[in-house]
């Protein structure tokens, strides 16, 4: 896994419901312009998408970022080294078909059919020919997301209009090629039991400790595992181990999807029912200053190296603070 902490929940959606597309709606920029005027040119640094259009338009530095393609194995190379081939995010997605479904899945989108870096000049010239304007809590909120790579703000056709906060689309996504892009496969066969050695790494490294993920969704379900491991699998466990063994033969076999690596996880957590509420670099100490937790809330985190259940045992507001010893809440 990569090093961002990821959390999702799936008792409920944070932030506005997917809006229904509005019949043929008048292009709109004045929205992002009216909040170019408030906050500056930095608050155009940030990730746009259209989803009617399946366009992703992007910030100069994301889209003249160098990826180190490996195009005969399909991923990042490893180990990293440049190369004259090599292109920018941009040019690669556009060229490339399975980088680019592979940055679709990223942005955790439907469709991706054009990547573009924004055209900062047309925007500026269009902010002073548009009147409309946005309200101050969804400016404020547009600002403070801003220069954040991992939202992305969503709109269903070009543009719609965001005059108030709960118009406001914001999504949480993986822009990190590390990321969205799949490592090496180093699962063991979908025909082995997890209490398989792998052979690489340390001995302790079975099938079992790859498999955190699936434990994780697992346990989330309680009681109902087997009947959504059925939905999944068309196969009925026995018992939770026999649960989690039976979805390792899903996903290492027929599904065809590396579950321990993070490029599959809105692929994996969609199917399941999640919605992303955070992503990003975090200590557990600081999670008040990003993201509000419930007590009657479930919520499954991917951290460094491993993928687990969290159930607070009070609510942690979104406040700003520090959580002094963790382990108590």
């Amino acid at each position: 896994m990569a090093s961002y902490d990821r959390l999702r929940r799936r008792e409920a959606h944070e932030g506005p419901e997917s809006r229904q597309q509005a019949p043929a709606p008048a292009p709109d920029v004045a929205s992002i312009l009216a909040l170019q005027r408030s906050a500056g040119n930095r608050a155009l640094q940030r990730m746009l998408y259209v989803a009617d259009a399946g366009k992703l338009s992007v910030p100069p530095a994301y889209g003249s970022q160098i990826v180190q393609w490996d195009d005969q194995n399909k991923r990042l190379r490893k180990p990293a080294r440049t190369d004259p081939t090599d292109k920018t995010l941009v040019k690669l997605a556009e060229s490339n078909a399975t980088f680019r479904d592979q940055l679709r899945k990223g942005m955790n989108v439907d469709k991706l059919e054009t990547v573009e870096v924004a055209d900062e000049r047309a925007v500026n010239k269009a902010t002073w020919e548009q009147a409309a304007s946005p309200a101050k809590d969804a400016l404020a909120e547009a600002r403070r997301v801003a220069p954040d790579q991992n939202r992305l703000l969503f709109f269903r056709a070009a543009w719609d209009k965001f005059t108030e906060l709960t118009d406001l689309d914001v999504r949480w996504v993986l822009s990190a090629p590390d990321d969205f892009v799949p490592s090496k496969g180093d699962l063991i066969g979908a025909d082995k039991p997890l209490s398989t050695w792998t052979g690489e790494g340390p001995r302790s490294n079975t099938g079992w400790k790859m498999a955190c993920v699936l434990i994780a969704l697992v346990k989330h379900e309680g009681n109902g595992f087997a009947a959504k491991v059925h939905e999944i699998t068309t196969e009925t466990p026995t018992s939770d181990k026999d649960a989690v063994q039976k979805l390792h033969k899903y996903y290492a076999g027929r599904g065809n999807v590396q579950y321990d690596d993070t490029a599959t996880r809105f692929e994996m957590m969609n199917r399941w029912g999640y919605d992303p509420i955070f992503t990003a670099g975090c200590a557990w100490a600081d999670l008040p200053k990003h993201v509000a937790l419930f007590r009657n809330k479930k919520y499954i985190f991917d951290i460094q190296g491993h993928t687990v259940v969290v159930r607070p045992n009070k609510d942690i507001p979104k406040d700003g603070s520090t959580i002094k010893d963790p382990t108590k809440v």
